[in-house]
């Protein structure tokens, strides 16, 4: 059994590992970091050229609640595919050297996460210019990313753990991605439904999660306390279960990955 390093050393770690990957893939283009900022721009420019010019569907205040849920899913659809892939495509370095198997979707969740940042900032400004973005209630972000981030470490880690012994989890975690998406409420309001259905929606915490991004940057409402704790009981979950997998299964990982 190999003795844990610090988890300042581990921190580090993260850090330099996330910095050095954004590097690379950044190095590999021909406009480099600016990528980072045209890619999420083209993304919401897209979107809103479409439903604000194009489709015309659901008024001018459908644009706002679909670009709102839009870059928070898909930072949530990125951050779980590349987690749950993370040990499986690090083979050649867990053959060489022995790291805690929890580290690698880490290392994805920083990177995905770090990508994200840009495309909010971008988001709001977009809001901002627009006049779609209240202010009102901005600071219960902080818990709202708290417990989204619990829940995209407990799912990723998890996943990431398994995937190397029953493969199927891939397309499994690919197609439940597209399925999760349609059920979220992303493209349609869970709150014209009736209350029967609305219930039954909301039993997934991403639908809650989409509902309360969009109550505070754009209605300037706190979100109910028992939906975060909600999502938060999700996160814990998902985290207690991926710590468990990964303290029973984290040495067999090199034997099955040659």
């Amino acid at each position: 059994m190999q003795s844990p390093a610090p988890p300042r050393r581990y921190a580090e770690l993260v850090l330099y590992k996330t910095f050095a990957e954004l590097k690379a893939e950044a190095s590999g283009y021909f406009l480099g970091m600016l990528w980072w900022i045209l890619e999420p721009a083209l993304y919401l420019a897209a979107f809103y050229g479409i439903f604000r010019f194009g489709l015309r569907q659901g008024g001018d205040e459908f644009v706002p609640f679909l670009l709102v849920a839009l870059v928070h899913w898909k930072w949530s659809a990125s951050a779980i595919t590349q987690s749950s892939n993370s040990i499986e495509n690090a083979r050649g370095l867990i053959q060489q050297l022995y790291l805690p198997k929890w580290l690698f979707p880490t290392f994805a969740l920083a990177n995905s996460s770090t990508k994200f940042l840009l495309t909010l900032a971008l988001l709001f400004t977009l809001l901002a210019t627009l006049g779609w973005l209240e202010l009102a209630a901005l600071a219960w972000l902080i818990p709202l990313y708290a417990v989204h981030l619990l829940l995209l470490w407990g799912a990723g880690a998890l996943l990431a753990i398994l995937v190397p012994f029953v493969r199927d989890l891939k397309p499994i975690i690919e197609n439940g991605i597209i399925v999760m998406m349609l059920v979220s409420g992303i493209f349609f309001d869970i709150q014209a439904f009736p209350p029967e259905a609305q219930a039954v929606f909301y039993l997934n915490p991403v639908a809650v999660l989409m509902s309360a991004y969009r109550d505070v940057l754009l209605a300037g409402q706190a979100p109910a306390l028992g939906d975060l704790g909600y999502i938060a009981s999700f996160g814990v979950a998902a985290t207690l279960a991926a710590l468990w997998a990964h303290r029973r299964l984290d040495q067999q990982v090199a034997k099955v990955l040659i």
